[in-house]
């Protein structure tokens, strides 16, 4: 029978072994090595501390006066990535939230990109910008998914409204959504484009529109998806008709409906495509077309806009390479050090995930304890400050510092999914700090995001 000790008795066992003979091979060597490790892990969590920019709170309707040395930090920065480390975190949200008021009020950004239905975000931007668009109409795409289902994430979309009511033009700012899918309202306008400028396409077109309005539905779910090779040939033509045909066309809608209409059957393109059952090496990637939605937006604008882009921390990181780069690796490539990735790491806490193969979708509130010992969020938690953000691109003159900061360290990571049985899930992904992150927020405590159906205390 093996007999499993816990750590903290094993290190005291040893210890007496020690201590009681002296035939034992080279302790010096061995008190050397505890000791070193230990002298790293102080100077490491040392720095921390003294780089650390304490937050005095997370709620956006705090004052921003600890905010302030983000002007140092952000100085000259034209796009700010600011992951999470779940889907489901409260704090994470709010603290975004705070963080892009000041960026707004304080420094100038005006546009927010989000991990979010690129279609949809048409009409949260018309709601904050005080168009047509209800309120009601905005509640109906956050319900869309269990992930922007939340008071918090209401909060966000109500506070640009109300900033845009007294900005100046220049002043007001803009909600963008980034992500090829949630796609129901770009279907849905492809269809009345045709039916006024193409009839004869819409009969055509049908089993097409079909498919992907059903398999755009399992993607909300979380669901597998997967567009066959001939659905996406037939996207190919349609847009193909679109962009041969665009004179005609324009004569008998406008400019405008044919832009709105190429740029739906784009993001269903996109959609296809990382779905697709085909190989890899002649479609894109989720991250890829993100980044590429961002990217047409951003030439859309004035040289001098600066941009907040929220999604999972494993999108907005600048982790490049492999089959899968991150969106944060094509910004960076494309703005360099304009382009700042914020992480996010907690020590302990719940959140809200979706229950893995599960359908329809079952969400439920999980709970962690503290952060395992080495990871990043333990180092971080070490620090002795609740709440705190801290910049990484300075080079620490450390050396054990700076190669604990090149060194691949697991950080807390959730996605959709989340299963408290060790073989259905990890809570944890390795990162590199000084390679994918520029700095790091962190928050003590996570507690699930909230909805007006169901309250968490």
């Amino acid at each position: 029978m093996v007999i499993s000790l816990p750590v903290a008795t094993v290190k005291v066992l040893v210890g007496i072994l020690v201590a009681a003979t002296s035939v034992v091979e080279h302790p010096a060597s061995f008190r050397e090595v505890t000791t070193r490790g230990d002298d790293r892990d102080q100077a490491i969590i040392g720095w921390l501390r003294d780089r650390a920019v304490a937050l005095a709170d997370i709620k956006p309707t705090s004052r921003s006066e600890d905010l302030k040395p983000l002007h140092k930090i952000l100085h000259g920065i034209r796009v700010v990535g600011v992951g999470e480390a779940t889907h489901g975190t409260r704090e994470f949200v709010q603290m975004r939230h705070r963080l892009f008021k000041f960026l707004v009020e304080e420094m100038g950004f005006t546009t927010l990109a989000v991990e979010f239905s690129a279609s949809d975000a048409f009409l949260l931007n018309d709601y904050v910008v005080h168009g047509p668009t209800s309120r009601d109409q905005v509640l109906a795409c956050l319900r869309k998914s269990w992930i922007s289902d939340t008071e918090e994430m209401r909060a966000v979309v109500d506070w640009m409204r109300e900033h845009n009511a007294k900005a100046s033009t220049l002043e007001k700012v803009r909600f963008v959504g980034i992500d090829p899918q949630g796609n129901a309202r770009a279907i849905d306008n492809v269809k009345d484009y045709f039916a006024e400028v193409a009839p004869d396409r819409i009969a055509q077109s049908a089993e097409l529109f079909r498919v992907l309005a059903a398999e755009d539905s399992h993607a909300l779910a979380f669901a597998p998806t997967k567009v066959a090779p001939e659905h996406r040939a037939r996207l190919y033509k349609l847009i193909s008709y679109v962009v041969l045909n665009r004179s005609r066309l324009v004569r008998r809608s406008s400019v405008e409906k044919w832009e709105r209409a190429l740029g739906d059957l784009k993001l269903l393109t996109q959609f296809a495509e990382f779905n697709s059952s085909g190989p890899l090496d002649d479609v894109g990637t989720r991250d890829g077309y993100m980044a590429e939605n961002f990217l047409d937006m951003v030439a859309r604008e004035n040289p001098n806009a600066r941009f907040v882009v929220w999604a999972h921390n494993a999108h907005v990181c600048k982790r490049g390479g492999g089959a899968f780069p991150a969106l944060g690796s094509f910004l960076q490539s494309v703005f360099g050090e304009e382009y700042y990735a914020f992480g996010f790491a907690f020590d302990s806490g719940s959140f809200r995930a979706q229950l893995p193969q599960v359908q329809p979708p079952k969400i439920d509130i999980f709970h962690l304890e503290s952060a395992p010992t080495g990871t990043i969020d333990w180092y971080m938690a070490r620090a002795g400050i609740a709440n705190y953000l801290v910049d990484l691109r300075s080079a620490p003159t450390d050396t054990r510092v700076a190669d604990w900061l090149k060194t691949a360290r697991n950080l807390h990571w959730v996605g959709a999914f989340f299963s408290e049985k060790p073989s259905a899930t990890s809570s944890g992904r390795s990162f590199i700090l000084r390679r994918d992150f520029d700095g790091m927020i962190f928050l003590t405590k996570s507690t699930a995001t909230q909805t007006d159906r169901s309250r968490v205390p």
